[in-house]
């Protein structure tokens, strides 16, 4: 379902992003069962982002900044990133916490951060709840605030994610009366594709890797099953 480009000035490669490893220099957390609470959706997408932020940071002296753009209520990347070395910013243009290291920012305005403020930045599932023209702004900002790069996960707009998004959707609203909230949002602003970031990407100059995540036969069950409605998807 995800399409989930790593974008990195110092390149990783594919091959070296650790299945579940958590050593003596790892930035990652056994995991718990606050982590196999997770839904499918979340568990998925949170667990290749801290792999791939841990390989990311690798070198980077604690603490490492991390700022998660568009976290909506979620507070998920302590349960995976040890939070003894790794410091992290969330924000979002409504104020869903109250928490201190929660920041508002504006829709469609430069992020309020100076160059290179943070090591890296995850922005997971957000691409498809901005207007296509708005897109090439909000990658290039989150790429300006990462020093070493950043995670970009977003579904990738093919015809079969498409009609998956169709039947999930539907799913959801024969089972809650309502449309689900974030699947809405897909529909409204229209889905991203790989090959639009890669373009931008490539424009730009920047080395990028992209990893396939969630896959149809496993997604699209799971959201039909699923009752969370969870916001972030």
């Amino acid at each position: 379902m995800s399409v989930s480009p790593t974008l990195a000035r110092n390149p990783i490669s594919l091959d070296s992003v650790p299945q579940g490893f958590c050593g003596e220099e790892s930035l990652l957390l056994p995991a718990g069962p606050e982590v196999h609470a997770l839904d499918y959706d979340q568990l998925q997408r949170y667990s290749i982002t801290a792999q791939l932020l841990n390989r990311l940071l690798v070198d980077v002296p604690p603490p490492v900044r991390v700022l998660e753009v568009g976290a909506n209520v979620l507070n998920l990347l302590p349960r995976f990133l040890d939070p003894s070395r790794v410091q992290i910013t969330r924000c979002d243009v409504e104020r869903f916490s109250e928490d201190p290291d929660f920041i508002v920012i504006e829709r469609d305005q430069p992020l309020p951060f100076e160059d290179e403020s943070f090591d890296a930045v995850a922005a997971l599932e957000v691409l498809e709840h901005i207007l296509p023209e708005g897109r090439r702004f909000f990658v290039s900002e989150c790429l300006r605030v990462g020093r070493c790069g950043l995670v970009l996960t977003c579904p990738n707009g093919v015809a079969e994610v498409e009609e998956a998004e169709h039947l999930a959707a539907e799913a959801y609203e024969s089972r809650h009366g309502r449309p689900h909230p974030a699947l809405s949002d897909h529909r409204q602003f229209g889905l991203p594709r790989e090959d639009e970031v890669r373009s931008l990407l490539s424009e730009w100059g920047f080395p990028y890797y992209v990893f396939d995540n969630a896959p149809l036969g496993a997604w699209l069950p799971m959201m039909i099953l699923s009752e969370n409605g969870s916001t972030n998807c």
